[in-house]
């Protein structure tokens, strides 16, 4: 009989998105309060250690993942500069959307983070530093400061809403529609 665990002792290199798709794993399988470091670490055959290196707690490994999302949204800001700003960061978002590298685990970890508001909470200053992007593309568009700023977050707001609608209330593969639908609406709010 063969031994199907992973190989303990020291890995060549850490692999983030691996490990973040193990604890993704195992919170859907027991429950994110069920699940310790300790457990993520052994499942993922890393280091308790060399996991804590990594990811200072559950709710960041939950949190992993955006920089994809991020690079594929600022891509899209930049191209957008002859659209009105409410279609230049419609655009960064379907394109952000289309960036996500597995959506079912993106709809898995907004199925978590539905059910414990302390991971929205922990998600916030990740949300806040993103919608600053956001923010300094509308200043350099000629918005007032303010302006920027609330149109910034009432998107960041609305987008993630969207996104955790997606996961929990539909079964559609990619979040696109919702995100196209909740667009309409805020346009709708602006006129």
């Amino acid at each position: 009989m063969t031994d199907s665990r992973p190989a303990r002792g020291r890995p060549s290199a850490f692999d983030r998105d691996a490990v973040s798709a193990t604890a993704i794993a195992l919170f859907a399988e027991r429950g994110y309060d069920a699940v310790s470091m300790s457990d993520i670490a052994d499942a993922a055959g890393v280091s308790r250690r060399g996991l804590f290196r990594h990811f200072a707690s559950k709710a960041e490994l939950i949190w992993d993942g955006l920089t994809p999302v991020e690079e594929a949204r600022a891509q899209a800001l930049a191209a957008a500069a002859s659209a009105t700003p409410f279609e230049a960061l419609r655009l960064a978002t379907l394109a952000g959307a289309a960036a996500l590298p597995d959506p079912e685990a993106t709809r898995t970890r907004l199925r978590i983070m539905g059910t414990h508001p302390e991971l929205i909470a922990f998600g916030s200053g990740r949300m806040f530093a993103s919608s600053q992007l956001l923010v300094a593309h509308l200043g350099e568009r000629g918005l007032d400061p303010l302006a920027a700023r609330t149109f910034s977050s009432a998107v960041t707001a609305a987008v993630f809403d969207a996104y955790l609608f997606w996961a929990i209330e539909t079964a559609d593969a990619t979040p696109q529609a919702t995100l196209e639908a909740a667009f309409e609406r805020l346009a709708r709010l602006g006129s």
